[in-house]
């Protein structure tokens, strides 16, 4: 026979130091419970398992009712302080209502799911003085939470809210530091972009909209009408639904980072984006040292194969590095910045993937590239198709072509001081989540007609290179000497001249940062220029013998593929980040090694099975093709060979 009767739990399956009240018959905890809170938690989760009584004609099965904790007048204070933080009010929907109700009555009574969710919730942290802004709870445990309810199972919610300062609060802290006005508004930006980040870990039944309302309710009382935004965007909300089996750094100690700027040290970096253009002077030096070469050997230029040729070599691989963007990388990380991240990476690559295959997405869209590091390969690929009109006037008519060139690279460095001067484009430029959103670099970093000044130089430099191959170029000790202080003082400045700009009391000049703006990339360009002229004819010394390594020649072979890969492996490894990093140089160098690493490995893989057959498959395409035009060009030739046999 078996029989179940539900009955109240006695006083034996209580843990130790629990009472029995005899009118209320409610357990109370012990006057030093707040001492053995920890051991007493684990032992009341005994007396809610279930309890099999066995007898020879009777199996009884006991389950005890949600024991009902006495709290003392201060431990009530304490409780109902944090439900009114933690606890979701003004609730609509009803069922969120009712799961919010479970939740308060359960961590009054100490449920271990309950405790979990206070857990997972942020608190105040410690170090925001130093810049510690950024709080996640406990992500992971947060959204592993389930327990049966009344109402239906309850799981756990992670969100992200954002508290930021409105501009009069801007204002009055910034009234204690010696800020120009003219530097007020870059200021704010920083400011806006330094906001206090919160978690909180409440049921997924209740709706972002319903966090945010609670929230911005609580922090208004909280900060006795001090006026604070509060945000919240719907993708800062994650659920075990959202989670991925599969599994730019943010920069979390943002205003450390703005002391860190400070420093000359930091200015390497930051002055840094200059190394960029270094390499649409190589593409200009190539494709006219290349052109002039083939021209010399007589070889007929073909205008059809020189575009297909580019386009074959880049575009391929690009179209597969985009489409495991916009499919597979949100698949593949998660944590509470994850949502955010991989929608920055993953929805430009499903509305303009067309763009980045027409290497047109500089003008069509520019703050929605797909594959964000292509925007240089747009630039690049532009300056390829266009450079016919440079380079064939150069070598038909020199003086004439060399005109040509002086006047383009003018009218480059016109259009960049003009628009920096009407848009008052700052020279000083953080590298930051908002440097990517911004006007700047949308309008004016990634636009081709801004940056066209330094690829201009390398095809002046690869029209030098040329006429003077053959030629023995004799220069004494002291021009040597002069022309690498020259070199090294260009770069130095166009490097660390950011320096000035980064100073809090710097007051903006609209001239000198437009300047700066439109000939720093010139400079750092020339001296590397002179780098190259003096390695190329025997000058360059030691520093000839370190760029001649072989090393070199096998990372350049996969150079292509990390270029296209290290970002989407950054915002892999650094967008699933699920704690707080600590901001430093070290930490800086150290991730800065990871991420080249990771990076290279990828790409060897990479350019191995993807990049290298679709190399080979262009090559044999490229030869059948110009194979070709040399028979049309044959028969073309014969012909006129005839003609002029038949004309007098």
């Amino acid at each position: 026979m078996m029989m179940k009767t539900f009955v109240k739990i006695s006083a034996d399956s209580l843990p130790e130091n629990f009472t029995l009240l005899s009118e209320s018959n409610e357990a109370t905890p012990p006057a030093d419970y707040a001492e053995v809170i920890a051991s007493n938690l684990i032992q009341t989760s005994v007396s809610n398992q279930r309890l099999e009584i066995e007898t020879t004609e009777i199996t009884t099965t006991i389950i005890p009712t949600k024991r009902q904790i006495k709290l003392n007048a201060r431990q009530n204070i304490i409780m109902n302080q944090i439900i009114g933080v933690y606890a979701l009010s003004g609730i609509k929907d009803p069922l969120c209502k009712n799961h919010t109700l479970e939740f308060k009555t359960a961590l009054r009574n100490f449920e271990p799911w309950a405790l979990k969710m206070f857990d997972s919730s942020s608190k105040l942290q410690a170090g925001i003085f130093m810049g510690n802004l950024m709080e996640y709870g406990s992500f992971r445990q947060c959204i592993e939470i389930y327990e049966n309810s009344n109402y239906g199972p309850i799981r756990g919610q992670h969100c992200t809210l954002k508290v930021l300062p409105n501009d009069d609060l801007i204002r009055y802290v910034m009234s204690y530091r010696n800020i120009s006005r003219t530097r007020f508004k870059k200021v704010r930006k920083l400011m806006l972009g330094a906001a206090v980040s919160w978690s909180v870990c409440i049921p997924d039944s209740c709706s972002y909209k319903e966090v945010l309302h609670h929230f911005n309710k609580t922090i208004l009382l909280v900060t006795e009408g001090l006026t604070l935004n509060v945000t919240l965007d719907e993708r800062s909300c994650y659920t075990i639904k959202d989670e991925v089996p599969l599994g730019q750094t943010e920069c979390k100690k943002k205003q450390k980072r703005r002391k860190w700027t400070m420093y000359y040290t930091s200015t390497i970096i930051i002055g840094g984006t200059v190394c960029v253009d270094t390499f649409f002077m190589i593409t200009g030096l190539l494709v006219t040292y290349t052109f002039f070469d083939q021209m010399s050997k007589g070889i007929k230029f073909n205008l059809s194969l020189f575009y297909l040729h580019r386009y074959l070599r880049v575009t391929p691989a690009l179209m597969v590095v985009a489409l495991v963007h916009g499919t597979l990388i949100q698949h593949l990380g998660s944590g509470p910045l994850w949502k955010k991240t991989s929608a920055s990476v993953e929805k430009p690559c499903q509305y303009f993937w067309w763009a980045a295959m027409l290497h047109i997405q500089n003008y069509v869209n520019p703050p929605y590239i797909c594959v964000l590091p292509t925007w240089y390969l747009t630039c690049d690929t532009l300056y390829y198709f266009f450079s016919p009109l440079l380079i064939y006037p150069l070598w038909k008519w020199p003086a004439f072509g060399i005109i040509i060139l002086i006047i383009t690279y003018s009218l480059s460095v016109a259009i960049s001081f003009y628009i920096a001067w009407i848009n008052e484009y700052d020279a000083l430029s953080l590298l930051s989540n908002q440097f990517l959103r911004s006007d700047y670099f949308n309008y004016y970093y990634i636009a081709p007609h801004t940056r066209a000044s330094t690829f201009l130089i390398g095809v002046g430099l690869g029209y030098l290179l040329y006429k003077t191959k053959n030629v023995e170029i004799r220069m004494t000790n002291l021009m040597v000497l002069s022309g690498w202080i020259c070199s090294f003082s260009l770069l130095l400045v166009s490097l660390l001249g950011t320096y000035p700009f980064e100073l809090e009391n710097h007051e903006y000049s609209r001239i000198e940062d437009s300047l700066f703006l439109s000939l720093s990339r010139s400079a750092w360009t020339l001296g590397v220029a002179w780098m190259v002229w003096a390695c190329n004819h025997g000058y360059g010394g030691p520093i000839d013998y370190f760029l001649s390594f072989p090393t070199y020649q096998i990372l350049g072979r996969i150079s292509y593929a990390t270029f296209l890969i290290h970002m989407g492996a950054q915002f892999l490894v650094h967008g699933s980040s699920k704690l707080p990093g600590y901001f430093s140089d070290f930490s800086l160098i150290y991730t800065f090694f990871g991420d080249i690493m990771v990076s290279l490995s990828l790409a060897f893989f990479f350019t191995l099975f993807i990049e290298s057959p679709i190399i080979k498959a262009e090559s044999i395409l490229m030869k059948k093709l110009a194979g070709k035009n040399k028979k049309i060009d044959a028969v073309s030739n014969l012909t006129k060979d005839k003609i002029k046999k038949v004309l007098p």
